[in-house]
């Protein structure tokens, strides 16, 4: 847990600030090491920071259904950029890009964008999966 609040307080208060995103969820276990998550919500979207095993990772997720279905950061990096990420382990890089695109985040999940988003994500982590699965 405590890997996850740092990265948010050094890299993410604009969340916060900027976007009106509020703490809705968190979980703590003392299994591998301390896994936990953090769930971060706003108007249209939800957030989730995971750690896991030692790695930090992060998934989106719109609010529209009933339940979430998880898009992780480098998926939503690749939609934004067509650069496709070699990792989608939670880092600088990462962090840099949420900042410098959140703007166009927040527009993908936007109610006239969400359902072109959520096709478009599904195409690309059936890509994904393609690459490393075979």
């Amino acid at each position: 847990m405590k890997v996850i609040l740092t990265f948010i307080i050094n890299h993410c208060l604009f969340l916060f600030e900027s976007y009106g995103f509020r703490f809705i969820d968190s979980l703590y276990s003392k299994s591998f090491g301390g896994d936990a998550y953090v769930t971060l919500e706003s108007e249209n979207m939800q957030i989730r920071f995971i750690y896991d095993r030692a790695q930090l990772l992060l998934d989106f997720s719109s609010n529209k259904g009933k339940k979430p279905v998880w898009y992780s950061v480098d998926l939503i990096s690749q939609l934004i950029t067509g650069k496709i990420e070699s990792s989608s382990l939670l880092d600088s890089h990462y962090a840099k890009f949420l900042k410098e695109n959140f703007d166009e985040i927040i527009q993908l999940f936007s109610e006239k964008n969400v359902d072109s988003t959520i096709q478009e994500l599904k195409k690309l982590a059936k890509e994904r999966a393609k690459r490393l699965f075979g």
